[in-house]
């Protein structure tokens, strides 16, 4: 598979927008979401506290069709799993928002196509030879600047090596192989991991791996919500089993 085509799969990425009251300065960003079709429904991924700043609320919360564009995507649920174990909570750290089916304009995606994520996809066998994609929307990076009234939207993509089994449900670890030029990861939460197999001077098709949820810079670790926690999320609100919230 062709590099250019490789990177594809990240044009899924968005940066996370919140709308402010000052009209002279009407958005601010933080954190990092994706965009998949999911059973022919589209919904925005994020990691739950990557929603939850101090000074924002979800209602708030503006993803668009495409980077630097105008247009933003009509969200109109909210999808979260219900915390059932306060011990082990980062397999809740999910947050879907369902967009509105009646109202999407999928043209206006352009060349940044949704990820056509498969239910099949959460039968990813994560291995130690495995090479992990992702791509976030680092806080340094994307800063106001108030004089032009605008925002700098940069993303950082990277490569991981799979780190094993946390030993807490739903999460693993991954080695982050190539950080500069970061100073840390905030912002990263909420950023989609590809696996891909390199099979010579080849890749295999990826394969969905789930979502990044925290890591440092300086262990060079991170934990990631795996594939099946997010994808029976998604089709238990496909199915009217989960209820927004």
């Amino acid at each position: 598979m062709a590099a250019t085509k490789l990177l594809d799969i990240l044009k899924c990425v968005r940066p996370i927008l919140f709308e402010n009251d000052d009209p002279a300065y009407k958005y601010s960003l933080g954190g990092t979401a994706f965009v998949v079709k999911f059973k022919g429904a589209y919904y925005v991924v994020t990691a739950k506290h990557a929603l939850l700043p101090k000074s924002f609320s979800v209602k708030q919360t503006r993803i668009q069709y495409k980077p630097d564009g105008r247009e933003l995507l009509p969200i109109e649920r909210v999808y979260r799993p219900e915390v059932t174990d306060a011990e082990d909570d980062d397999q809740f750290d999910l947050t879907i928002l369902g967009v509105s089916g009646a109202a999407i304009d999928p043209v206006l995606f352009g060349e940044y196509k949704p990820y056509e994520l498969l239910e099949m996809d959460k039968f990813t066998i994560f291995g130690a030879n495995s090479h992990f994609l992702y791509r976030g929307f680092p806080d340094e990076f994307n800063v106001p600047n108030w004089d032009d009234a605008r925002i700098s939207q940069t993303s950082v993509s990277g490569n991981a090596a799979y780190k094993g089994p946390t030993g807490h449900a739903s999460t693993h670890y991954l080695e982050f192989l190539n950080l500069d030029p970061l100073s840390n990861l905030s912002g990263l939460s909420g950023a989609p991991v590809f696996q891909v197999v390199n099979e010579g001077e080849k890749y295999s098709i990826p394969a969905f791996a789930g979502m990044l949820l925290r890591g440092t810079r300086s262990s060079r670790t991170g934990r990631f919500l795996e594939h099946r926690r997010i994808i029976e999320c998604l089709r238990s609100i496909h199915d009217g089993e989960e209820k927004s919230r």
